[in-house]
């Protein structure tokens, strides 16, 4: 299934969003250090590909690859 570039893009965000909380309560980091962590990933460089269809996945999920 293709998705527009703009649900991708708030696919993607979403998601983002869910992962930095997640960061934030697993690591005990404040939210800029959550987010520097995942927008540095290789995670994140995954999920920012759509062929990787990562965007379609939970967010509990895409964390595994993260710890």
């Amino acid at each position: 299934m293709n998705v527009s570039e703009q649900d991708f893009r708030f696919m993607v965000n979403s998601l983002a969003a869910e992962l930095i909380e997640m960061i934030v309560e697993d690591r005990g980091v404040d939210y800029l250090t959550a987010a520097e962590i995942l927008y540095r990933s290789e995670l994140y460089e995954k999920l920012e590909n759509p062929s990787t269809r990562l965007y379609f996945q939970s967010a509990g999920y895409v964390y595994s690859y993260l710890q």
